[in-house]
């Protein structure tokens, strides 16, 4: 069951493993991958890898979780993509979020997504209110 209607993939894509707040600032949260997923039959039935739009919608999704309440990627200032994430070898992945405030109603955000010492994708993002 989705969380909210903002929550595309949680419980389907996607479901939450765990979340650790350390404070308004910062978090983490690890990830785990349904496998079975119908976007791996086609984003590659033989190698499947995680979509990049994917991985930025769950970094909304858990954003929203974070915040309580729903939000939009409003600016993406910088993503790099240094390793794909197939799920057959990834199945957990970790979310790890600096937050500070930015102009009224909104936060900045630098997301790390990793797996041990493999960096898949970091993120410099705002977000707002949905």
């Amino acid at each position: 069951m989705k969380n909210n209607h903002h929550d595309i993939f949680r419980d389907d894509l996607w479901s939450l493993t765990s979340y650790n707040s350390e404070g308004p600032d910062s978090f983490t949260a690890v990830v785990k991958f349904n496998t079975r997923h119908r976007i791996f039959d086609a984003h590659f039935p033989e190698s499947p890898v995680v979509p990049g739009a994917c991985i930025l919608q769950i970094t909304t999704e858990l954003m929203s979780h974070h915040l309580s309440l729903p939000v939009i990627m409003k600016e993406a200032r910088n993503i790099k993509f240094t390793s794909i994430i197939n799920p057959l070898h990834h199945n957990e992945v970790e979310f790890s979020f600096r937050i500070s405030d930015a102009d009224a109603g909104s936060k900045d955000a630098s997301v790390t997504v990793s797996s041990g010492t493999t960096v898949f994708v970091k993120i410099s993002a705002r977000f707002g209110k949905a």
